[in-house]
Formats: structure tokens, sequence, C-alpha cells
């Protein structure tokens, strides 16, 4: 993955572009507010794909899925969206949201459905050698 300037990035934000496989990652950070990553995305809220329509500023927003990760379960929430408001071809998005030590953790994977297949794969494969420290 390259590093890459962003200009509407935020403070504590990265961003990185595999090119390989064309899919962007933007890594956020922030002190916390909340004592759990429930507190904020909360898996069994009904109303959780209308908040995320809005919180985005996207009315066409599918959620496709909302679970804890398998990687530090405890502390993480993982959100898979279908998204229709992003440019070259991005139409999915996987967001790692993790809490650590009175920090909000975003990881957010872009990505194009037609090889969704093989970047969930690769996503995996990268989220799995996270380490928190």
């Amino acid at each position: 993955m390259v590093e890459v300037e962003d200009s509407a990035a935020q403070q504590n934000s990265e961003t990185y572009f595999d090119t390989t496989n064309e899919i962007v990652l933007s890594i956020n950070s922030s002190l916390s507010i909340y004592s759990s990553v429930r507190d904020y995305v909360d898996c069994s809220k009904a109303q959780l794909e209308n908040e995320l329509r809005i919180n985005y500023g996207d009315s066409t927003l599918t959620l496709l899925s909302c679970a804890n990760s398998k990687y530090y379960a405890n502390k993480t929430v993982v959100l898979y969206l279908h998204v229709g408001n992003m440019s070259e071809g991005f139409d999915q998005s996987l967001i790692y949201f993790v809490h650590h030590r009175n920090r909000d953790l975003q990881f957010v994977f872009l990505l194009k459905g037609a090889h969704a297949k093989e970047n969930l794969k690769y996503i995996d494969n990268v989220m799995q050698k996270l380490k928190l420290l």
C-alpha cells in the first residue's frame, strides 16, 4: 500500500491505496468519549441502516452486515456497506470500528464490488495481523 495525501482527511488520519488490488484504506484515530465500541455502533439497533444513511449522506447506502470482528471481538465491530456516493467505481466499504485504550479507531476499506470476494479475503488477511498495543 502506498500512502496518499488526502486534502479532505482529518487530523489523526492516514490514507493508503493498494495499486494491485485497488483498495483504499483510511485509518482514523481519536480520543473516545465512550466506554465501548457498542456505545456508538450497535448491530442490534433496528434503525442502524437509516442512521448510517444520514451520517454518510448517502440515501442509497445498504447495510450488508454488522458483526463483531473475529479479531478483538470484544473491542471491534465491523460494518460492511454498499454505498452509492463514491467515484472511481468504489461501491463497497468495510469499516472496522475499534475501541482500545480510550481511543476510537476506524479502519475504512473502500473496494469495488466486482472484486469483492478476492478483496474481502485480502482485507481479512490484513486485519488478522492487527496488533493492538
